[in-house]
């Protein structure tokens, strides 16, 4: 961000002070100019040697080393530096009260290594109190609000302030207060440091306390020394450049001072310096638009933009920050703030400059995130005014190309057919039901297969829309301008269906069925049909579309017709029937003989339709063509006395049924009466069902009214109709049972939180308190995310301890509400907070305990869903915004948690997981407390509570190097045996040793006790290990992988040579890791080539191909180490036996190899090698 036009701040800064997580780190050119006038660390030595008659430092001498060597010589030199510090004429300068000023809006959070006491005279200036923490005793890094003066201040005894060598020594290396301090400050924090230069002698000292990945940033001027930004480089720390040109740091001092301004606006003031920004076009000032930049990262600053900017520059602005990507993106984050930038851009500009907007979209890939694609159908949908029409269709047309991998935004193109006004819109209507009608695939697995070994899929196809939607507008927009639109929905419905069959053939491609025509009854409306699904209703549509056809007259349908035998959908086959029949131009001996020609009379799957339209006509036509059909029929159906098979029997039943049809169509026809007592005579046995003309017929649900649907119980009357919720059973089918009631009461709560309070209230009222409907209340609230504080206040003010005492299934779901509330703690009223802790306690009170102990592999599942588990993550996130406000351990907290590590039932044992999770936290609140109740919980002798603790820790494991000292016995025992965890938890545990054993050396922690582990482990055990260090020396700095060679690779590699018990995959995972270092590679590859070789490899080809891609991508490393890599692969390739590796990977290798001039003889070998295993 521009602070000024001058200084650019980086992002990380300004959101690590917006988040509370920014630390000050203040040197002596703070308090060099103005009203302090106090002098820098060299100038000091200076004046300490001037006061003392001693020969003066020079600028090559260590200031620390010349300090201390004048007091090794008797003086007493640190009541000098006190009273050169303490003088009554240096008072605070600006920059001390406007660096106190940037934390105006939340808790002081300075580290200096001056002595004078400035900031808090600054502070008290400002009438402000903050903790002022003087060396040695200083407070948690990770965690503190106030002042600390890291080398002491001239308010405390002399001999504690920190300037010589051996004061150094002992604040960094012996006693390492202020290195430990240090570690958790620039791990857990963003830190600025104002005042310093690289080659300030302090910096050497801070460098030992600097780990590597943390945010830390340093203000220094500007010059053109490229080594300056180096030295700052390899502190690990980026700088932030202001100008200097003379010399009086008055662009620092500016920069600071506009800085805390910004920062001391309240609410009233960001938004009024935004709105008399962006009421005009954007502005040339840098800092002006980053203060725009910086505002539009929260919800307030964005909504305060949304408001005022109207010019569609703005939108070419953003777009040139990279802050519309999220815009474009399909897996954009759906959040309040995208959200109003997304609202804005559609509301103001989609119309008024639609074509700008569609350049837009184009540059961005033609993409649409799911959320902007929503809002523009909304928009369109819910416009008071319509859209003109030929920009309707332009929109159409790009939703319609950029609907997300969704099929429920398919609702939103329905929404939109409302918006067409025909005739002008007929073809953006067209469009959305080309978009809408488009079925949609997906793989499912069988419910029942042949064998229990082989796993069946089958594809389902829905079209994703509701359909109360769809019927809606077919039934008020599109029906009634059929005249308009029949002829352009006839071919788009044939397409679809076409479609629909050929998509349903990969689940059959040797048979014919199709479910969806094996679902629909009859094409015309019919009792069986009652139960619609997606599909229904488009059949409806068609068969509409198809009737109008013709009955007017149109030649489509008879045309489609003639054709009807070229037709794979036999839904369509059905629709042409069905068309056929209403076909007042043709007769109906012309019908009948239609089926006859096209030989649709035996299809079966066509039979109800077929029925119908001899229904219709067979008595209508002549003898002769009776004759004929009757004979037909007679023929196909085999109908004989003797049968060869059962198909043949089938055959003949169907046949007698249909023969049995006409005679009930037309009694009057002696020819057919005649055939059909024939039959009868010849098949006394065959039974005609009441339903003849349909292929099955179902009892179970059709025309069933017993089911309570969601909108019925919306508009029930409460009182009246209670018993009804409380008594109902349903039939126990999947339709009307109770769950599905109990399933729409959940939905209903969802959708009317009122209502839902409304039935809580009757329930409370005639004290029914364990009704399953409770859960159901309960599970609604859980799912209403955007529950707000005047919702949650009327969920707690009910008598839900009732509830609780009587109902113990509403536990678990009381207990996710609180967790719910839980997550957003520090945006709800204090009332509320009381309240949600009552209910929780009073949940605590009620649990019974569940005599079933869970499965060790299964421990973390159950803590993590049942009810004590959900409540103990309650109380932590509860403990957590505690401990934001204030520094104590809450009593009663403290009190619960004792009990929970006291106490073993089964319900304790599980919170026990949840509280081991949050060791880390729990030890930065109160070690004592830790130590004494919550880590003994690690020790084995005790197996059945360690089994849950340990879960708990290695689910999440939070480490420093205070928690790894007190847990050494504990890690200690598991080590020696690590079947006391499963296999989980054993791989968990791996990765945290080798956690400590990297920590351990950059902080110097013992780590002696770790070589048990590494003397016969498991296999699987050391390959965990070894994957974990090369997972995390791939993110370490040179200079550290150096130390980790250094203290650690050398052991392990001759402890491994000693024992001799190596195996492939440990020699794969050394060799990888000895790359990553490469220190020393030459000598560890030729080490591990030579000492390794009885090793026999069976390993993954895909890890063998890992690192010959890891070593062909370098050729810096191919070069250098020639030699040792040509080994490297002759030592693979002498170990594998077949040929399945990437080939190109090898031949680059070696032809990189060649290049570098590798030894005649060990190429040879390796192109021995090749030759032998087959690699052409």
């Amino acid at each position: 961000m521009w602070v000024t036009e001058d200084v650019k701040l980086d992002d990380s800064i300004l959101e690590a002070q917006y988040n509370g997580n920014l630390v000050i780190f203040a040197g002596a050119g703070v308090s060099m100019g103005g009203s302090s006038n106090l002098p820098n660390f060299f100038n000091l030595a200076e004046q300490v040697g001037t006061h003392l008659v001693e020969d003066l430092p020079s600028r090559s001498t260590p200031i620390d080393y010349y300090l201390g060597k004048i007091e090794r010589k008797g003086s007493n030199i640190h009541d000098v530096v006190k009273r050169l510090i303490d003088k009554d004429d240096s008072q605070p300068n600006q920059i001390h009260k406007n660096i106190v000023n940037l934390f105006k809006h939340s808790g002081v959070r300075i580290v200096t290594t001056n002595f004078d006491d400035h900031f808090r005279k600054s502070l008290r200036h400002e009438g402000l109190e903050e903790e002022v923490y003087k060396a040695p005793a200083l407070p948690l890094g990770k965690n503190f609000n106030g002042i600390v003066h890291l080398h002491g201040n001239i308010n405390q005894n002399s001999k504690e302030l920190i300037f010589t060598d051996s004061d150094f020594g002992r604040a960094y290396l012996t006693e390492g207060w202020a290195r430990q301090f240090l570690i958790d400050l620039f791990i857990n924090n963003t830190v600025l440091f104002i005042g310093y230069s690289h080659d300030d002698p302090i910096l050497k000292y801070l460098g030992m306390g600097l780990p590597p990945n943390t945010n830390r940033y340093a203000l220094i001027s500007k010059n053109d020394d490229n080594d300056d930004k180096e030295k700052w480089d390899h502190l690990g720390i980026k700088v932030c450049e202001y100008p200097n040109l003379d010399g009086d740091h008055r662009k620092l001092h500016e920069l600071i001072e506009k800085w805390a301004k910004q920062t001391s606006w309240d609410i009233n003031t960001e938004e009024s310096v935004i709105q008399e920004i962006t009421e005009n076009k954007p502005p040339v000032e840098k800092s002006k638009l980053s203060i725009i930049k910086n505002s539009l990262k929260t919800v307030h600053g964005t909504r305060f933009f949304v408001q005022n900017a109207r010019h569609y520059e703005w939108v070419e602005w953003l777009e040139s920050e990279n802050l519309l990507e999220f815009v474009f993106s399909r897996t954009q984050p759906d959040n309040e703030r995208n959200n109003l930038l997304i609202k804005w851009l559609v509301s103001n500009f989609i119309e008024s400059n639609n074509e700008d907007i569609f350049h837009l979209i184009f540059k961005n890939y033609n993409s649409l995130s799911p959320r902007l694609w929503i809002e523009i159908c909304s928009y369109i949908a819910h416009s008071e005014e319509k859209m003109p029409s030929e920009l309707l269709i332009k929109w159409v047309e790009v939703l319609r190309h950029t609907i997300p991998y969704n099929i429920r935004y398919k609702e939103e193109c329905a929404e939109l057919l409302s918006k067409c006004v025909l005739p002008n819109d007929q073809d953006a209507l067209m469009l959305l039901l080309d978009t809408i009608l488009t079925p949609h695939s997906k793989l499912n697995k069988k419910l029942l297969v042949r064998d229990e070994r082989q796993v069946e899929f089958e594809i389902s196809l829905d079209l994703g829309v509701s359909n109360y939607i769809l019927q809606q507008n077919w039934i008020n927009l599109i029906k009634p301008n059929l005249e308009v639109l029949a002829h352009k929905l006839f071919p788009l419905l044939q397409s679809k269906w076409y479609k629909i069959a050929m998509m349903q053939k990969s689940n059959n491609i040797e048979g014919t069925f199709d479910s969806i025509n094996f679902n629909r009854s009859a094409i015309e409306p019919h009792e069986q049909d009652d139960l619609k699904d997606d599909f229904d209703l488009m059949i409806d549509i068609t068969r509409d579309v198809f009737e109008y056809l013709a009955q007017s007259g149109n030649t489509l349908v008879s045309c489609f017709c003639q054709t009807i035998s070229n037709c794979e959908s036999l839904l369509l086959k059905r629709m042409g029937i069905h068309a056929m029949n209403h076909l007042a131009s043709v007769s109906s001996s012309n019908k009948v003989n239609w089926l006859l020609d096209n030989d649709l009379i035996f299809m079966h799957e066509l039979k109800h339709e077929i029925y119908m339209l001899l229904k219709e006509h067979y008595s209508n036509i002549g003898i002769d063509l009776k004759k004929k059909l009757l004979r037909e029929i007679k023929n196909k159906y085999k109908l004989q006395e003797k049968f060869i098979s059962d198909e043949d029997e089938l055959l003949t039943h169907t046949g007698f049924k249909l023969i049995f049809w006409l005679h009930k169509i037309d009694k009057e026809c002696k020819l057919t009466k005649e055939e059909f007592d024939e039959l009868s005579a010849k098949f006394p046995n065959y039974q005609i069902g009441d339903y003849p003309d349909l292929n099955h017929y179902s009892f179970g649900f059709a025309g069933s009214k017993s089911s309570i649907s969601e909108k019925d119980i919306l508009e029930m009357d409460l009182a009246e109709d209670l018993d009804k919720l409380l008594e109902y059973k349903g039939d126990e089918s999947i339709y009307h049972s109770r769950d599905a009631l109990l399933s729409n009461i959940q939905k209903a709560t969802l959708s009317d939180f009122q209502w839902s309070i409304n039935l809580s209230n009757l329930l409370l009222e005639r004290e029914i308190y364990d009704t399953d409907i409770w859960c159901y209340i309960l599970m609604g609230w859980e799912q209403n995310a955007d529950l707000s504080d005047y919702e949650w206040g009327k969920i707690f003010n009910l008598e839900l301890n009732k509830i609780i005492e009587k109902n113990e299934h509403s536990h678990l779901y009381l207990s996710r509400i609180l967790r719910e509330f839980s997550r957003n703690v520090e945006d709800r009223e204090t009332s509320l907070i009381q309240k949600s802790e009552n209910i929780g306690f009073s949940i605590i009170t009620n649990l019974k305990n569940d005599e079933t102990e869970p499965k060790y592999e299964n421990i973390m599942n159950e803590a993590i869903n049942d009810p004590a588990g959900v409540l103990t993550y309650y109380f932590i996130y509860m403990l957590s915004h505690h401990q934001s406000n204030e520094s104590s351990f809450p009593t009663q907290y403290k009190s619960l948690f004792s009990e929970i590590c006291r106490v073993t039932t089964n319900n304790k044992q599980i919170m026990k997981v949840i509280l081991a999770e949050h060791l880390a936290f729990l030890y930065s609140i109160d070690e004592k407390w830790c130590e004494r109740y919550l880590v003994p919980l690690f020790n084995f002798e005790v197996k059945a509570t360690a089994r849950y603790v340990w879960t708990g820790f290695l689910f999440n494991p939070g480490l420093n190097v205070p928690l790894i000292s007190i847990l050494k016995p504990y890690f200690a025992q598991v080590i020696d045996d690590l079947n006391l965890l499963n296999k989980e938890l054993r791989s968990r545990f791996c990765d945290v040793i080798a956690l400590i054993t990297i920590e351990g050396i950059f902080y110097e922690i013992d780590r002696l006790w770790l070589n048990h582990f590494l003397k016969e482990p498991r296999q699987e055990d050391l390959i965990n290990y070894l994957t974990s260090i090369k997972n995390r020396l791939e993110k370490l700095p040179l200079e550290q992988k150096q130390l980790v060679h250094k203290y650690w690779l050398k052991d392990y590699i001759q402890l491994r040579i000693d024992l001799q018990n190596a195996t492939d995959k440990e020699v794969i995972e050394l060799i990888q890791i000895i790359i990553e270092l490469n220190v020393d590679l030459d000598t560890y590859i030729l080490k591990i080539t030579e000492d390794f070789k009885k090793v026999q490899f069976d390993y993954e080809a895909l890890n063998f191909n890992f690192l010959f891609r890891k070593i062909n991508k370098s050729d810096q490393l191919l070069q250098t180490h020639t030699r040792a890599l040509g080994e490297l692969l002759y030592y693979i390739l002498r170990r594998i036996h077949y040929r399945f590796y990437d080939k190109r990977q090898i031949f680059s290798i070696i032809s990189k190899l060649e290049r570098n001039d590798i030894e005649e003889e060990l190429l040879t070998r390796i192109q021995n090698e090749i030759k032998r295993i087959g690699i052409k």
